[in-house]
């Protein structure tokens, strides 16, 4: 009686393991991807609050509404000398 696998079953077992491997890799690219995204979004959000807080605790007001994370400003720009 012989012990072992025979050449079939190995190669059989090589294309189930590479089949599977092709349907997983892009799903957890993507939750990478996701995580690096949401990563930047939370630092961005936290700059927002500590810029706004920095401003408020110099110039003693509210500073204008520039959002930082669309660069867009939803109120007119401020006069020169106060904070973005």
């Amino acid at each position: 009686m012989k012990k072992g696998f025979t050449l079939t079953e190995l190669l059989i077992v090589i294309a189930v393991l590479a089949i599977i491997f092709l349907i997983v890799m892009p799903i957890v690219l993507n939750v990478f991807q996701d995580a690096r995204r949401e990563s930047f979004f939370v630092g961005a959000t936290s700059f927002n609050q500590d810029l706004s807080s920095w401003c408020v605790s110099k110039i003693s007001t509210q500073p204008s509404d520039f959002d930082f994370l669309t660069h867009a400003w939803t109120l007119p720009k401020p006069v020169w000398g106060t904070c973005p």
